[in-house]
């Protein structure tokens, strides 16, 4: 105190001195203050100041951080017991960029023009800092359609005032899973896996010309399916899609020839053409679905069936196999009309058993063709027709070619009957019964005078022999061949003088037929041939006999001189020929053979003939694809009497030779 007033003394001494006391205080409150350069402490402070002289200034400077220095020159002038020294804020010229596209800039949310902008600069910036040493900061964005919104804080310690704030594409997780599951799943044309897949962050970029969002494609790829495609955007967010695969489908367009046949699918009866008879070209609408039948995505196969049946007329069920074929749609179904009729026969059949021979009935499934005429030959007459149940056997005609010969087997007669009757060549008139049918009596022929027929029957013994009978049906039957050990056939008597019967035997010591012949009134019996042998016909000039020799399947047709050995006439490999007969004078051969390929039945039974001067050349005589056989010459030698089953209906038939 004494140190203060001496001061103040010494002043006076000095001169006039003024002196004011004031208080300082600062905005922001705890702002450092020196004076004239001494660091009097942080606001608020007191101070004297002291003026010796009228112009002395005394210099106070606030200081804080955050804020620009503060000077404050105080005079004696000045007479307030308290000064506020206001502290400014910094300030920064700060400039904000926008890449790569205009934005509408925001700075703690506001915006700083309604319209997009490249750029943005603040002239001045204030930054300060609170109590704890934290700088003021600013969020500046920016925000455009189709772009994340981008962020960034600014502060004073900020090394650079320029800030760029990058527009990156709006980008979302997907959860993509595909019906049936499995499928491969791509983005535009990168694989993302198999279905489910997961991604994060798939980015949706912007068309900046339409200001839009480029849209994506999801595509769903999975064997026999066709690919699935869905584009995607934005779509709000969404971040779930599935996508579904169907099964290949098409409607199929099946033409049927001829129309109106019914068409089925695996047997169920899909479409009746019959009631599509409005669609004018005759089309058949079926929608078939193709679901893949594994995992190699191999698709099923339909069988297209279709079927007609018009009347009496009928074809053959016609298939046409439908895959998915490249979607292909128009599919055509052709049907072949049957022109077949399937007719039953009953013939003779011998049977070696182990130590003899046999003879019953051969029950057939014979193939006739509906439509009865020869095509090459129109000189085509039906002479008779077998009765229901009943069923012709061999053929023979008289000498004077005025009657018709044959043996009818009744299929269902047991034991096993068949009798002898004849007609009259022409057709007209009735039938002769020369049997009585209570015995088995086959394979007639007529004498070259033409008053007996001659033929074979189990009527005398257990086996059968050949017997003979008057045509007028006087004096009973006579048995000509006998004995209990062999079975005689095809009795047939030749234009000697002598009259002598040419026959197939079936002896029970030997394995294979025999040719035999005898004299018709008796006597002693020739084994003709050391080769097997059936159907022997003489030569009406008695030099010589026909025959039919080899396996069942593959016969031959042999000729066989008076006093030489047997000729074989066809040598064919793989064809059954068999049943020849002479022509009347000698010149010809007419005979059975299933040779020739029929386009409906194949290998069937025709009658042919050979002109024994070019045996290797024969003619083919009936081509109607029926069972043709029996074949005999009409005297005059330009026809041929036969049995055929044309028409459904066993009988016999007159062909005239061209």
């Amino acid at each position: 105190m004494r140190r203060i007033v001496g001061l103040l003394l010494a002043l006076v001494a000095v001169g006039c001195t003024t002196q004011r006391t004031i208080t300082i205080n600062t905005r922001p409150t705890d702002a450092t203050i020196k004076i004239n350069g001494v660091d009097r402490g942080r606001a608020p402070i007191t101070e004297t100041f002291l003026f010796g002289q009228a112009n002395q200034v005394h210099r106070v400077v606030a200081s804080r951080g955050g804020y620009k220095d503060a000077t404050w020159n105080v005079t004696s002038n000045y007479t307030q017991k308290s000064h506020l020294i206001e502290l400014l804020p910094l300030t920064r010229k700060v400039t904000i960029n926008i890449s790569p596209e205009p934005a509408i800039i925001k700075i703690d949310g506001k915006e700083v023009s309604p319209q997009p902008l490249t750029s943005y600069t603040v002239p001045e910036m204030e930054f300060t800092q609170d109590v704890l040493g934290n700088w003021t900061t600013y969020e500046i964005t920016a925000e455009r359609k189709g772009f994340q919104t981008a962020r960034k804080v600014i502060s004073w310690p900020d090394l650079d005032p320029n800030y760029t704030l990058e527009l990156l594409p709006v980008e979302k997780d997907l959860n993509v899973t595909s019906d049936p599951a499995g499928a491969e799943i791509f983005l535009d044309e990168q694989s993302l896996g198999v279905a489910p897949v997961h991604t994060k962050a798939t980015q949706f970029r912007v068309d900046t010309e339409l200001n839009q969002l480029i849209p994506r494609t999801l595509r769903a790829v999975k064997p026999g399916y066709d690919p699935v495609f869905q584009p995607i955007a934005w779509d709000g967010g969404r971040n779930d899609y599935h996508l579904k695969l169907e099964p290949r489908k098409k409607v199929i367009h099946i033409t049927t020839d001829p129309p109106g046949a019914t068409v089925s699918i695996g047997g169920i009866d899909a479409f009746n053409a019959a009631h599509h008879q409005s669609n004018q070209r005759g089309l058949i609408d079926i929608e078939l679905t193709f679901p893949p039948v594994n995992e190699n995505g191999d698709l099923p196969e339909f069988t297209i069936q279709a079927t007609k049946q018009e009347g009496d007329r009928q074809w053959y069920p016609a298939t046409v196999t439908v895959g998915w074929d490249d979607g292909k749609v128009d599919y055509a179904v052709k049907l072949k009309e049957i022109l077949t009729v399937r007719v039953p026969l009953i013939s003779i059949k011998m049977r070696r058993g182990s130590d003899n021979w046999s003879i019953g009935a051969d029950r057939l499934d014979t193939i006739a063709m509906k439509e009865v005429s020869e095509k090459e030959n129109p000189t085509l007459q039906r002479i008779y027709t077998a009765q229901a149940g009943e069923f012709i056997d061999t053929l023979a005609v008289s000498p004077d070619g005025q009657r018709l010969a044959f043996s009818v087997i009744a299929s269902d007669a047991m034991p096993l009957r068949a009798q002898i009757r004849s007609i009259s060549s022409s057709g007209k008139g009735g039938e002769m019964q020369h049997t009585d049918g209570s015995a088995l009596e086959l394979m007639p022929s007529f004498t070259p005078d033409g008053l007996q027929i001659v033929f074979s029957s189990d009527r005398m013994s257990r086996s059968m022999s050949v017997c003979s009978m008057r045509v007028n049906g006087t004096g009973g039957i006579t048995e000509i061949t006998r004995g209990n050990d062999s079975y005689d056939l095809w009795p047939a008597v030749d234009s000697d003088p002598r009259q002598r019967l040419f026959y197939t035997r079936y002896m029970e010591k030997r394995d294979e037929p025999r040719l035999y012949m005898q004299q018709i009134s008796g006597g002693s019996r020739t084994d003709l041939t050391n080769r097997p042998g059936t159907q022997p016909k003489p030569s009406p000039k008695a030099d010589a006999i026909v025959f039919a020799s080899g396996e069942e399947g593959h016969r031959d047709i042999f000729r066989l001189p008076e006093l030489g050995t047997p000729e074989n006439l066809t040598n064919t490999r793989d064809a059954d020929e068999l049943e020849p007969v002479y022509s009347y004078d000698g010149t010809k051969v007419i005979f059975v053979s299933n040779r020739a390929i029929d386009p409906e039945t194949g290998a069937n039974r025709d009658i042919w003939l050979l002109d024994l001067s070019s045996p290797d050349q024969p003619v083919q005589v009936t081509s109607n694809g029926s069972w043709d056989d029996c074949p005999v010459w009409d005297p005059s030698g330009n026809a041929v009497y036969f049995r055929s089953n044309r028409g459904g209906q066993w009988g016999i038939w007159k062909i005239t030779l061209k």
